[in-house]
């Protein structure tokens, strides 16, 4: 009925969605850490532990096309660049390895920001 290579595409989609960072009282956390933290949060609020509920947008990064242009970055970049960036040679093996893939790219924020100067 249907061929499998939509669903996967759609699945792995959904997962680097799921993956993306979003920032939570002060902290980043991945989508579905903050929901989890949202949903007792709620829980707390209908059991009478709390008076408060906020249920501020919280905006993660889906901006597909933002994780393949830091793809192309990431591949781009010779070692020499990345030392002046600040990112060290084992850093930049694991992003390149990671940025091959169609896996998330998961990154401490310092070294984001570095690659997204």
């Amino acid at each position: 009925m249907f061929s499998q290579e939509p669903v996967k595409k759609l699945l792995g989609l959904l997962r680097l969605r799921l993956n993306s960072r979003v920032r939570y009282k002060g902290k980043n956390y991945c989508w579905d850490n903050a929901l989890q933290l949202k949903i007792r949060e709620l829980a707390r609020h209908l059991l009478g532990r709390t008076k408060e509920l906020d249920f501020r947008d919280q905006r993660p990064d889906f901006h597909v096309e933002a994780h393949d242009e830091l793809r192309e970055r990431i591949l781009a970049l010779t070692v020499p660049k990345a030392r002046k960036m600040g990112i060290n040679k084992s850093t930049l093996w694991y992003l390149r390895n990671r940025a091959r893939t169609k896996k998330p790219l998961c990154t401490y924020e310092r070294v984001r920001d570095r690659l997204q100067t």
